[in-house]
């Protein structure tokens, strides 16, 4: 499927709940929500039968989140059905990790690949505080288990009020550079205008630009091709993607907020099945829903340092141009 701007739509998000078992003050407001009916909730044959559906039309990656999905009555269930589905790749869910512990093992052997887990602070009192009564406890037990079931790779979602270098934040960042965790880290929600941004800037709908540049969150050693374009170092090796196809060489350039075209050498070209692998890891190393072209070519241009692997390239009139 693709939309109006030739985008390909391959990823859908499944709210299966409102409920919550957390509070949290930049959530929810201290008076609640109202709830929707039980009645009004679409069931777990009819999610699986939408995402059939959805899967026939292309799409590959599919996440779990709620509220809090955890709390929706057999869960597992609906994991296990969408799992059966003939074309997803990628099966993930959102979690604040409160019940995770007691869900790991089953929901990894119903066929769930990996989660995500909101983790603002380390710290037992604030975490308190935030979510009005959480434990922390409990969340640190639902990532080992995750982590011991083999969910992953796992993602950390922090929320910072202004940016990634809070207090809290720090912190979060060296417990997850410690575990070997992504993290990601999200304004706080406006809960008057809806308005949020990850943090490391907002354009006016208050939504970040995800630029390559900014999630690798540095500039360091950047080199500079004739043509131009700008390389930054990148987190993952070629090697790493071997198991994939038999790449030699990989560069990704970001075209538009939304678009990175993936620039391949490699011995012959990639089927089908190995693209949508290809785009599934890079989706999960780099953490953010950008649409992959992938395109063959003879080689990748050295730099002008003369080194070419694991590299970005941000072709930075395009990106200026998406800006307007």
């Amino acid at each position: 499927m693709y939309d109006r701007h030739n985008r390909n739509i391959h990823y859908l998000r499944i709210s299966v709940t409102d409920r919550c078992n957390l509070r949290c003050t930049y959530c929810m407001p201290e008076r609640g929500v109202p709830l929707i009916k039980h009645a009004n909730i679409l069931s777990y044959e009819e999610i699986a039968s939408f995402t059939r559906i959805a899967a026939a039309n292309g799409i590959d990656k599919v996440r779990i989140t709620g509220g809090e999905p955890l709390v929706r009555k057999n869960i597992v269930t609906l994991v296990e059905l969408l799992a059966r589905i003939d074309g997803l790749i990628d099966l993930s869910l959102t979690t604040n990790g409160i019940l995770l512990a007691e869900f790991a093992g089953p929901l990894k052997d119903a066929g769930l690949r990996r989660v995500n887990v909101s983790l603002d602070t380390i710290d037992p009192g604030k975490f308190r505080e935030i979510t009005r009564g959480g434990d922390l406890n409990r969340v640190l037990e639902g990532i080992d288990a995750a982590e011991n079931a083999g969910l992953l790779p796992i993602k950390i979602n922090c929320v910072v009020k202004d940016s990634s270098g809070e207090p809290d934040a720090v912190l979060v960042k060296a417990f997850c550079e410690r575990r070997g965790f992504h993290v990601r880290f999200i304004r706080r929600m406006n809960l008057e205008t809806g308005d949020y941004a990850e943090a490391g800037g907002a354009c006016p709908c208050g939504r970040a630009l995800p630029t390559l540049a900014r999630i690798v969150g540095r500039k360091r050693n950047m080199f500079v091709l004739p043509s131009g374009e700008r390389f930054w170092p990148f987190a993952f090796k070629v090697g790493a993607l071997n198991a994939i196809a038999p790449i030699r060489q990989i560069q990704l350039v970001q075209k538009t907020t939304r678009r990175i075209e993936v620039r391949l050498v490699a011995p012959r070209p990639l089927d089908g099945s190995q693209q949508a692998r290809l785009r599934a890891h890079l989706a999960s190393v780099i953490g953010h829903p950008f649409e992959f072209d992938i395109v063959p070519v003879a080689a990748i241009p050295r730099s002008a340092g003369g080194k070419y692997e694991d590299y970005i390239s941000e072709v930075e009139a395009e990106m200026q141009g998406s800006r307007r």
